[in-house]
């Protein structure tokens, strides 16, 4: 069993990819960085997720990176509102690059910048990610790494973003 943060964690895994564990507390706005690593280790303990710890040079501290493992998806796949097809592709997540990490990252703190900034300005803010949407759904030919809407005022703006890493 899982106590219903873990079950946003492992939602918040789908949706992102990957995350570290201080995204996961703001993403949670939890303010017990405490709680947020027992309840990550306690997914990692139960194969629910994996971690990846990266060698730190020196001078750098680079935080662990949390995924998807076998017992999350199969968790996940239970769910009546998750989409099959979506976990299928996320079976092999430690095996992926970190270019691929790195854009995950850079979608989530994209996202709580402009969740954020949404609070500020007033506007209302509807992010997407490639999992959000729906199979049939024409963005889908686009491929963007994220998409989001904002609305203030009756007024509409949309926008699809790719992330395009450079060395």
């Amino acid at each position: 069993k899982i106590k219903k943060k873990q079950k946003e964690i492992l939602l918040l895994l789908l949706r992102f990819r990957a995350l570290t564990s201080k995204q996961t507390q703001t993403l949670l706005h939890h303010k017990n960085h405490k709680r947020i690593n027992i309840w990550l280790t306690d997914l990692v303990d139960k194969n629910y997720i994996g971690k990846i710890k990266e060698e730190r040079s020196p001078g750098q501290n680079k935080p662990a990176i949390y995924y998807l493992e076998k017992d999350g998806l199969i968790f996940l796949k239970d769910l009546q509102t998750i989409e099959k097809s979506n976990l299928n592709k996320m079976r092999n997540e430690r095996e992926k690059k970190s270019d691929f990490f790195t854009k995950c990252h850079f979608i989530v703190d994209t996202y709580i910048h402009l969740l954020n900034q949404s609070k500020n300005d007033s506007y209302i803010l509807k992010f997407y990610t490639p999992n959000d949407f729906s199979i049939k759904a024409k963005i889908r030919e686009l491929m963007p790494s994220f998409a989001y809407v904002k609305e203030k005022n009756g007024k509409r703006e949309q926008f699809t973003c790719e992330f395009i890493h450079s060395i």
